[in-house]
């Protein structure tokens, strides 16, 4: 009990007032920050100035006087806070994070907790992880300490340099390109997705690819019909990581079973629509069910999601089975598997990744999961 209630003393919290809706500074005044004082909690508080603001801070600078990390905004924010300090946690402890010359099985978690208080314009780590975009709940559940295990991925490209650490969706054609897109639309605001959504539609691409990925060694399943929700048996800080050599695993020319220490993977290669894979639900206000609903926060596997060329008609089906509590793997196109790790190589046109809100433009990426590899100011969604 010790353990799960440790209550932060001192805290570093990054606004941002770009993002979404450009309200994070007015919730931290008139929400947050009321709460803290209550609570007595020090607060040091960083506004954004720029991408990557951030993450450039909790890189450099002397972090050592506090409990946990505070993110005001959205996604991408939190995506950089994560990123950071695990870049510097590793770079601390003196753990290489390039494929190419690490032999270490895993990644060592940072000493930091890390919080979000949703101000952005998808909120999904918040709604995943408390099941509503609510700062005042948010920032209950920072001020008693609860804490919940989160796992991330690690993505390399075909050479083995890192790219970067995810903590929700990695998604390669119609979601890239959404992006992509919608990158030219940011004066637009959160509409720009809408406006780039549209355009991906209507000029559909189909692409060749070839996928090796490595299947969960766990017993639970992606068509699963029982969700993660607190008190979850499956995410506990108990799960060991899986045994991961990453000295070879990403040369162009080594098979993805080099990661395993023996694993034989599965390869599929057809025409896609798009891929994806999901760390978590990704649930959010717009999908409440998410990309992939029985997706675990902390249980060390993924859930790879490949639809396959169709009408669009179909496709636009299956985009609309996400709004609801329809079965969005019910359908001939899509299949899905829960994994440990993939690779993923281009076999003709070239796409581009959307990972987390943030642009991949290497079509061959490896990558594969990190158990509890961050530890959350959170719970996990209550029934």
């Amino acid at each position: 009990m010790q353990k799960r209630f440790t209550r932060p003393q001192n805290l570093l919290i990054f606004v941002n007032p770009y993002g979404g809706r450009h309200k994070a500074q007015f919730i931290y005044n008139t929400t947050v920050e009321p709460i803290f004082n209550l609570a007595n909690i020090k607060q040091t508080v960083v506004v954004t100035e720029y991408r990557n603001h951030a993450k450039q801070y909790v890189e450099t600078e002397d972090i050592s006087n506090y409990d946990g990390i505070i993110a005001v905004g959205g996604d991408g924010m939190f995506n950089e806070i994560a990123n950071g300090i695990l870049l510097r946690t590793q770079r601390e402890n003196e753990i290489p994070v390039q494929a190419s010359s690490c032999n270490t099985p895993c990644y060592k978690t940072p000493k930091y907790k890390l919080g979000v208080i949703p101000a952005g314009s998808t909120d999904c780590m918040s709604y995943v992880s408390q099941g509503i975009n609510d700062p005042e709940t948010s920032a209950l559940h920072i001020v008693v300490g609860d804490n919940h295990p989160l796992d991330m991925c690690s993505i390399y490209d075909d050479s083995g340099s890192f790219i970067r650490f995810s903590f929700s969706m990695t998604s390669y054609g119609y979601y890239g390109n959404v992006l992509r897109k919608s990158e030219r639309l940011r004066s637009l605001g959160p509409s720009r997705y809408d406006f780039a959504g549209v355009q991906t539609f209507l000029n559909k691409h189909v692409y060749s690819s070839e996928i090796q990925f490595l299947p969960s060694s766990t017993k639970s399943q992606a068509t699963d019909i029982r969700k993660c929700r607190f008190p979850c048996e499956i995410c506990t800080n108990d799960i060991k990581p899986p045994t991961i050599t990453t000295s070879v695993a990403f040369d162009s020319a080594a098979p993805i079973s080099s990661i395993s220490g023996g694993d034989i993977p599965d390869v599929v290669r057809g025409n896609f629509i798009m891929v994806n894979s999901a760390m978590m639900s990704c649930a959010c206000a717009r999908s409440p069910q998410g990309l992939s609903p029985s997706a675990h926060l902390a249980d060390g596997n993924m859930d790879l999601i490949l639809v396959s060329d169709c009408s669009r008609a179909n496709f636009i089906k299956y985009m609309l089975s996400h709004v609801g509590k329809a079965d969005r793997f019910d359908f001939p196109f899509v299949e899905v598997h829960r994994v440990k790790a993939f690779k993923h190589k281009s076999l003709n046109t070239e796409s581009c990744w959307n990972t987390d809100g943030e642009l991949i433009d290497s079509p061959n990426i490896s990558v594969w999961v990190h158990t509890g590899l961050i530890t959350l100011y959170a719970r996990g969604v209550e029934e």
